[in-house]
């Protein structure tokens, strides 16, 4: 791949990971919703295992959406650092990788499955960080649906 296609690919991908700011603030719209319908609902007569299962998962998946947000952050970051330097420099992808993966096994940001493993090609990576964003996404959605689900049960059964 040469460098200029390099550029354009990290570029696309850094575009859709700069999104996932948005799936977060809804994520967080919701998980704080849910802590406040919690405490609302745990301090007045109507408080049933009924409403806090549901409010419960919901913020549990926000706690998880959060950890996938961060480390979208993280590898965003990461790509705009790598992109400003393949557009300074020339044909220096291979060795930009290596000095990557060897810097972040360092700080033991790698698991210990991929540390062993030859250095990932870039399209393995740029393919990672979209599988994280739809992992967020997934998450974001299914907050959705539950709080659509709890606003209608609630609805019916008032």
């Amino acid at each position: 791949m040469n460098n200029e296609q390099a550029i354009c690919n990290i570029k696309s991908c850094i575009a859709l990971l700069a999104q996932h700011k948005k799936i977060h603030n809804l994520s967080l719209f919701l998980t704080i919703g849910a802590i406040v319908a919690m405490m609302f609902f745990m301090s007045s007569k109507l408080f049933s295992f009924l409403w806090f299962w549901p409010l419960l998962i919901i913020i549990v998946i926000g706690i998880f959406e959060l950890i996938i947000a961060m480390r979208i952050g993280f590898d965003q970051a990461l790509l705009n650092s790598l992109a400003k330097e393949l557009y300074q420099k020339n044909d220096i992808i291979t060795e930009q990788l290596h000095l990557l993966d060897n810097a972040l096994n360092q700080l033991k940001l790698i698991p210990t499955s991929m540390q062993t493993k030859a250095s990932r090609t870039l399209n393995e990576r740029l393919l990672g960080g979209v599988d994280l964003f739809k992992k967020q996404f997934v998450l974001c959605g299914s907050q959705v649906i539950i709080v659509i689900i709890f606003i209608a049960v609630v609805i019916v059964v008032r």
